[in-house]
């Protein structure tokens, strides 16, 4: 059964769903896991390299973002793996956090392309807020996501 933060994606409710999102998000954290490297600022993750612009992942994240079925299916394994929860309140909650901040961003921790945003924001002096997505308990960042 997956785990993240103590929490058991096979705890929901949907049996069939559930075993997909748990499958799907088993496959994902051990990509994560089998791939992170600690970078020169000494956090773990996948590497820096990654982000690059010619890198063979950006490319592949390029096309998944720029083509409707890859972001389709994409968002829909996002789905999954949120589950069942309060969307109104979610998205209250993200309205707030967004609302508070002049720059805000949702990231993830072991993201390259995330860390390399937040190193530019740094670099430029510029402040911002993040909300660690895969450092919140329970399924948190899965329903923010």
């Amino acid at each position: 059964m997956a785990t993240q933060n103590g929490t058991s994606l096979g705890a929901m409710k949907r049996p069939i769903l559930d075993q997909l999102a748990s499958f799907l998000f088993r496959l994902e954290t051990d990509r994560v896991q089998k791939s992170s490297v600690v970078d020169d600022k000494g956090r773990m993750g996948e590497p820096m390299e990654w982000s690059e612009q010619n890198s063979m992942a950006n490319k592949v994240s390029e096309i998944i973002a720029t083509n409707d079925l890859g972001y389709q299916f994409k968002q829909f394994v996002a789905d999954i793996i949120a589950g069942d929860f309060d969307e109104e309140a979610v998205g209250k909650e993200i309205d707030q956090f967004v609302d508070s901040n002049p720059i805000a961003m949702f990231s993830f921790s072991t993201c390259p392309f995330c860390r390399r945003a937040k190193d530019f924001l740094e670099a430029e002096g510029i402040p911002y807020q993040s909300i660690e997505l895969d450092e919140l308990g329970g399924n948190r960042g899965n329903e923010i996501r």
